[in-house]
């Protein structure tokens, strides 16, 4: 099993449930299977670290769990965290606008940022960075994903 690409998966705020299970950990075992080096970092409030980290290491081992401990009015301090921790990636992806902001302002320049939104996600809220993000289609968006990723 030669792993050769290094992924992130990035999600901001959000706790486990059903749908984070079916989204997220599903999508990550998937990329495994297919030799992809995928890992997720995820950030949640300190009310629900210890919880949720827990239930997400449960599930999902090669997992990264990072209390928000400032509040939502200070995302962006965490862009220096993330800096380190998707420095060698060739991928980012992200779930939601959080997530594709914090990866923006902390990427190097030869990683792709995707990003996965769920709701009425408009390009332009992020318009200064159009170039530099790519949106997967809603339909069978686990494959098309995959296929993106193994180009």
């Amino acid at each position: 099993m030669n792993k050769q690409k290094s992924i992130s998966y990035i999600t901001f705020t959000d706790l486990y449930s059903g749908i984070f299970n079916s989204q997220v950990l599903e999508v990550l075992k998937l990329y495994e299977k297919n030799n992809i080096n995928i890992r997720l970092i995820s950030f949640v409030s300190i009310r629900f670290y210890f919880f949720e980290k827990k239930k997400i290491k449960k599930h999902y081992n090669h997992s990264i769990i990072i209390p928000i401990i400032f509040g939502l009015k200070y995302w962006s301090i965490y862009r220096f965290i993330l800096f380190f921790l998707i420095y060698n990636d060739k991928f980012v992806i992200c779930r939601g606008i959080f997530s594709a902001n914090l990866a923006l302002i902390s990427k190097r320049k030869k990683c792709k940022i995707i990003l996965i939104s769920s709701g009425n996600f408009k390009k332009q809220e992020l318009k200064n960075y159009c170039n530099k993000i790519y949106e997967i289609p809603k339909i069978n968006r686990k494959y098309n994903l995959l296929s993106f990723i193994s180009l």
